[in-house]
């Protein structure tokens, strides 16, 4: 059997496509549980709370979490479309958001460490974008979304007047 070119591709190709798979659903577990965070943070408020540090440092539009929420419950959804370019799309979507999240915990000033959690997903991100793709697609679209994940948290979250700099010794 494993003389058999064909069998031992299809395979593979299994072995990739459960892979696959199987990271697309640790995604959508994660953002399933978030979007609820996120769709109840009017209720109460802890999600605010967290993302405005131990110095209340950050400034960012009250809507935000109730809409990343939205954003969240549809990418879960989403990554298991039977349209390719749904997926791949979620998966820049997923690596922008959680680029912008990394930098967060680094405005609020919490240990570099706490970057790491979002930072998670965007190395998920990445994979299944080089699962569903090649190496140097995978690459050129995780780059182009950091740089936007970055941009759109340099823009939606604003630091308040009068507050030290990132990372100050508390």
């Amino acid at each position: 059997n494993s003389l058999n070119p064909e069998k031992s591709h299809a395979m593979a190709t299994s072995t990739w496509d459960a892979l696959d798979y199987a990271l697309r659903m640790v995604e959508s577990a994660a953002f399933s549980l978030h979007s609820l965070f996120g769709l109840s943070e009017p209720c109460h408020g802890i999600l605010h709370q967290l993302t405005d540090g131990p110095r209340g440092h950050l400034v960012h539009p009250s809507l935000f979490f109730p809409i990343a929420g939205v954003m969240l419950a549809l990418v879960a959804v989403t990554n298991f479309s039977a349209k390719k370019h749904l997926v791949l799309v979620a998966q820049c979507y997923v690596v922008a958001f959680h680029t912008g999240g990394a930098a967060v915990h680094l405005k609020v000033g919490h240990h570099p460490v706490a970057a790491l959690g979002p930072g998670g997903f965007v190395l998920l991100g990445f994979l299944v974008l080089w699962l569903q793709q090649d190496l140097i697609t995978a690459l050129l679209g995780t780059g182009s979304c950091v740089v936007l994940g970055l941009s759109l948290s340099a823009m939606l979250v604003k630091r308040k007047e009068g507050t030290d700099a990132l990372l100050e010794d508390q």
